[in-house]
């Protein structure tokens, strides 16, 4: 049990939920779900190198998710 527990940090946690989201957004086309996933690795980076609370992770998700879907969906929509 205690394995588990040391797997399950908030890095890890983060990059896992990220690598799903990305993987979603092959399954299902829009290109939006993948900036969620950018946004989620974004925090597990954080978490990797400082330890930040919940809701601070949870407010870096939104911001840098939002952030990069505003700043890259029309310049890759124009790539793809």
């Amino acid at each position: 049990m205690d394995t588990i527990r040391g797997f399950l940090t908030p890095e890890i946690i983060w990059f896992l939920v990220g690598l799903l989201l990305l993987l979603m957004e092959l399954v299902i086309p829009g290109l939006v779900i993948g900036f969620f996933g950018i946004g989620a690795w974004i925090v597990a980076i954080v978490c990797l190198f400082s330890e930040i609370s919940l809701n601070a992770q949870l407010g870096l998700f939104i911001a840098s998710s939002v952030l990069s879907l505003l700043l890259l969906r029309r310049w890759l929509k124009g790539i793809f």
